[in-house]
């Protein structure tokens, strides 16, 4: 966690400057993962927060380059982690994946969201309560 201060983190709804990025970061994502049913396309990404409501993205760049994204959905009632996209070489050497990790625990405490909801995990849902 050394390197953190050097990560720069944006919460944003807008990410038309940086949706090149963002769907290169995702499709690499896609390829390194061993099950995948499909991609999305671009469009997903550039309309899901006028779409679905609650859905933002956090940003994290290292030497103003985007090395990662999260696209999460966040309600008053929960936080859901939809995609962790990142460039798998800055993510590890600045342990993006843990930080991100951080960040969202920290927004669900400073927001007094009770669950954040990581997804799928083999055969369970992984859930983390924040609060009750």
């Amino acid at each position: 966690m050394r390197a953190s201060h050097e990560v720069k983190v944006i919460r944003s709804h807008n990410i038309s400057p940086f949706l090149e990025r963002i769907y290169k970061l995702y499709l690499e994502t896609v390829a390194r993962s061993p099950v995948a049913f499909g991609a999305h396309n671009r469009l997903f990404f550039e309309t899901i927060c006028r779409r679905v409501p609650g859905a933002e993205y956090t940003l994290y760049f290292v030497q103003e380059e985007l090395a990662a994204f999260n696209l999460l959905v966040v309600k008053q009632e929960a936080m859901v982690d939809k995609y962790f996209c990142m460039d798998y070489e800055l993510g590890r050497k600045y342990n993006i994946y843990v930080l991100s990790w951080l960040q969202n625990i920290r927004t669900c405490v400073e927001r007094k969201i009770p669950l954040y909801y990581l997804g799928q995990a083999r055969r369970r849902p992984k859930c983390i309560w924040v609060r009750r």
